[in-house]
């Protein structure tokens, strides 16, 4: 066994857990009170942008580079995606910085200093969120149907 760290991205907050070798949770920590980096942020802009929520992936992968989105607050993001598209940036380019800006939201809750596992729904529906956190953490991995993880270790815990 060994000890990982868990970042956990749901449509309504993200979660670090420090799980250490003998599986215990050594640290936990949640995002604040607003939504941001979370699904409904996600969801928020898609609706705004009027593209669907599973159309993200696929423009991402025409994407040339990142647009980094500045804004924490969802609706300032929004604003300022808004004057993006405005003065020229093209979709695929502003969901990668997108993508990008839900993971540095998750990585400031803490440091990852071993194996990371990510799950939740946000990561199962959004695959492009997974390779670009593997790019920044290649000893990583995303289970199939993470958005389940949690129930199924409450089944776990329960036999």
């Amino acid at each position: 066994q060994r000890s990982c760290s868990i970042i956990d991205i749901g449509g309504q907050d993200t979660k670090f857990i420090q799980v250490n070798a003998r599986g215990q949770v050594d640290k936990f920590k949640m995002n604040r009170k607003c939504a941001a980096g979370t699904g409904s942020f996600l969801e928020e802009i898609a609706f705004r942008l009027d593209v669907t929520p599973e159309e993200f992936t696929e423009l991402a992968k025409k994407a040339s580079h990142e647009v980094k989105i500045n804004s924490y607050c969802t609706v300032f993001a929004i604003s300022e995606i808004i004057g993006m598209i405005k003065n020229g940036a093209i979709l695929p380019n502003i969901i990668i910085g997108i993508y990008n800006s839900i993971i540095l939201r998750s990585i400031e809750l803490s440091l990852v200093e071993d194996h990371l596992v990510i799950t939740g729904g946000l990561p199962a529906m959004h695959p492009t969120i997974v390779n670009l956190f593997k790019e920044r953490y290649p000893d990583s991995d995303s289970p199939e149907h993470s958005q389940f993880l949690a129930a199924y270790g409450c089944v776990l815990l329960n036999k």
